[in-house]
């Protein structure tokens, strides 16, 4: 299982920083992560200005995600 507690996020910023991506390589890499999870049946919101990924199987976003409007 790819995902213990659906209610927790992907820190995008700290894993952006800690391996020196820029904001362009971050925001490719997480659409193509969303698009892949979405072939599988996930659903995904990037939320707190994109600083976070939501991963999660119920058709309604975890109680904590807060999606942007982009």
């Amino acid at each position: 299982m790819i995902i213990e507690k659906e209610n927790t996020y992907f820190e995008l910023d700290d894993f952006a920083r800690n391996n020196q991506l820029d904001d362009e390589e971050i925001n490719n890499m997480t659409a193509t992560i969303i698009e892949e999870l979405a072939d599988l049946g996930w659903n995904c919101k990037t939320a707190f200005r994109g600083t976070g990924l939501f991963i999660y199987s119920t058709n309604e976003p975890p109680p904590s995600c807060y999606p942007d409007s982009f």
